[in-house]
């Protein structure tokens, strides 16, 4: 699954040069975003490859299994005790040569802090995104609705809002893809006669997520002095790594 930060706006732009948006299914709207290629698929992979105990103990229910990983969130504190983690386990279209890390291990870390770390290092490459869009477009996101199978957690939607420092909300159902392909029938068919109205009467606010000052103060001073510079140390590295893919 990818993880993906995704606007509507009623005027082209290009978040880089020659990465046209998608047309939106609302006419004379675009649709431009930014996709964290395997975001939320790193959940999975925790999974498969470190949550074997909690699985047992959900007697094999992978979904039960992740909640008992989900409740223990909260007990980690922001920032994961100084584990930082760049998302990028599948290649990244705006840095290709972009790798996946982790950095900042110490002897109190657990495996609960390297799920907590890829909770918070998918949020961090989302703000990334926000802020492109925000200054390709020249317009603040006041708010975001969060959807997808991360969002049927409380504490993975309680960490997007601290790390985005604005609120988060969910709606009816994290199916959403399928709620806008309803809410695009039912205007085609004129059982609503445009998008704001089957909007207004097809889609309602289920809970908001307001960020906590203070952990979004945390994250702001993880994010602006050590997550964004990571990259910008690690990027001649990950170039080298390309450039051994024969040997390695």
């Amino acid at each position: 699954s990818q993880a993906t930060i995704q606007t509507t706006s009623d005027r082209y732009f290009e978040l880089r040069r020659l990465f046209p948006p998608f047309n939106a299914v609302r006419p004379g709207y675009y649709n431009p975003e930014i996709n964290i290629y395997r975001g939320y698929w790193m959940v999975k992979w925790f999974e498969e490859e470190f949550a074997h105990e909690e699985i047992k103990i959900a007697n094999g229910d992978t979904q039960k299994a992740l909640n008992l990983l989900n409740g223990k969130l909260d007990k980690i504190p922001p920032g994961s005790e100084g584990l930082i983690l760049q998302p990028f386990w599948g290649k990244e279209l705006l840095r290709p040569e972009a790798r996946g890390s982790i950095i900042g291990f110490s002897d109190k870390h657990k495996k609960i802090h390297i799920y907590k770390a890829i909770i918070e290092g998918i949020g961090f490459a989302l703000l990334e995104g926000i802020e492109r869009i925000e200054s390709k477009s020249k317009v603040k996101m006041e708010r975001l609705a969060i959807s997808g199978g991360g969002s049927q957690s409380d504490s993975i939607c309680q960490i997007c809002a601290d790390i985005f420092d604005r609120e988060v909300y969910r709606v009816q159902t994290y199916e959403t893809s399928g709620l806008g392909a309803a809410v695009a029938a039912f205007v085609g068919v004129k059982v609503y006669s445009d998008f704001e109205e089957a909007m207004k009467n097809m889609i309602h606010y289920n809970k908001v997520f307001k960020p906590k000052e203070e952990n979004a103060k945390i994250y702001r001073e993880i994010v602006n002095r050590g997550y964004k510079k990571l990259y910008r140390r690690l990027k001649p590295v990950y170039k080298e790594l390309e450039k051994m893919q024969d040997i390695i």
